[in-house]
């Protein structure tokens, strides 16, 4: 009798205890993900006078421009400084969707994968902006946008009216640009479609597809679809301006557009007046909209924050000798003697950044193999990464 109660009292303990294995093996490895959304990034200064703080504002807009809506109360758990140099981000923390959250797990796992991150403890910041945001197959994961131009049709309703637009400030060619029916937050969105032929004649025929909606964070979305409709990296240079879509999201600086150059009256299309007074009340109701976005650390009040992002990936992608030197951990005198006889430059729009090179020139010839950015930031780039699929 005793053995038979003993034997029973066995067989019990492995029953309740095998369940409990099984949950802590499952806890585990639903933690693992988590956990690899943790990277360390290393922050090589832009210019003499960057501060930390303008480091967080330009990762913040990169995050936001991915999608993730970044609660105030976990912004101390997203970003924690490890030192004077070195941020560790916990991209769980950032308010990603699930599906965003499994497609930076992959970019994230090859990230750490990469010489670079082994050998010095990180990743550049600029050119994990550069293999997110910057790079256009990682964007249209991370963010969601629909696969197809069908499918993004689906989503939305758009007027039967359209707006026909013949100079253009983006495109080469004629433009015609479909309004949505509904100017709610989440279902505002609008279609260009890109002519080959004369809108005013209605001999045309479409060749491309680019169109933006707002994400639940309040952010545009954009996608460039071909005439099969499926999404492609950047519009035709043939044909636009209009580049990627991380070009896009500088052009427009979060905002809806109206046409600056637009004048002739195409005959059976919104007049170019009329697109402007559509497309100014589409803007209004969306900057109305967003100032209900409520719990956010991205404040779109503040107009000119998105600009720490951008010199973040343009030092990157064209760096002073002076942030290779810090990059590379090398004296300046020996980072001038690797670069002697390549071409430099100064930058535009912050000529402050000083003397630079080009990024895909001055990789070769740093201390580790790093992974490939694309060679454009913001326009058509011969390569683009595609880490994910």
């Amino acid at each position: 009798m005793r053995f038979r109660e003993h034997t029973i009292t066995i067989y019990f303990l492995i029953l309740t205890l095998l369940p409990v294995s099984m949950i802590v093996d499952a806890c585990r490895h639903d933690a693992e993900p988590v956990a690899s959304l943790t990277i360390f990034l290393r922050w090589n200064p832009s210019h003499a006078n960057q501060t930390p703080e303008q480091v967080l504002t330009g990762l913040r807009w990169g995050l936001s421009f991915l999608g993730a809506t970044l609660p105030v109360e976990d912004d101390d758990e997203l970003f924690f400084w490890k030192s004077n140099s070195l941020l560790q981000v916990n991209m769980n923390k950032a308010g990603f969707s699930d599906q965003a959250k499994k497609n930076l797990f992959k970019l994230v796992t090859n990230f750490k994968e990469s010489e670079e991150y082994r050998k010095s403890g990180g990743m550049d910041i600029g050119r994990f902006i550069m293999l997110t945001v910057n790079s256009s197959k990682h964007y249209y994961a991370i963010t969601g946008i629909a696969t197809t131009y069908p499918l993004f049709r689906t989503r939305y309703s758009f007027e039967s009216k359209k707006a026909g637009i013949i100079e253009s400030e983006v495109s080469y060619k004629h433009r015609i640009i479909e309004f949505p029916t509904d100017s709610t937050l989440f279902q505002t969105a609008f279609v260009a479609h890109e002519t080959e032929g004369s809108i005013l004649t209605g001999n045309y025929t479409i060749t491309e597809f680019e169109v933006f909606d707002v994400m639940p964070n309040g952010q545009l979305r954009f996608g460039i679809y071909n005439t099969n409709g499926n999404l492609i990296p950047a519009s035709d240079s043939s044909k636009s301006s209009a580049g990627k879509p991380a070009k896009c999201l500088w052009c427009h600086e979060v905002n809806i557009l109206q046409p600056f150059f637009a004048t002739t009256v195409v005959p059976g299309y919104y007049t170019p007046a009329e697109f402007t007074a559509r497309a100014l009340g589409r803007k209004k109701a969306l900057e109305n909209q967003r100032t209900l976005i409520s719990g956010s650390s991205i404040d779109f009040s503040r107009k000119q924050d998105h600009t720490q992002l951008e010199l973040l990936y343009i030092s990157f992608m064209e760096p002073s000798a002076e942030r290779l030197a810090k990059e590379w951990d090398m004296s300046l005198s020996e980072v001038m003697q690797r670069l002697n006889g390549l071409s430099t430059h100064i930058h535009q729009e912050f000529p402050f950044l000083g003397t630079l090179y080009n990024r895909n020139e001055v990789d070769p010839l740093g201390p580790y193999h790093y992974l490939r950015v694309p060679d454009s930031a913001r326009n058509f780039s011969s390569y683009e990464p595609d880490l994910i699929y």
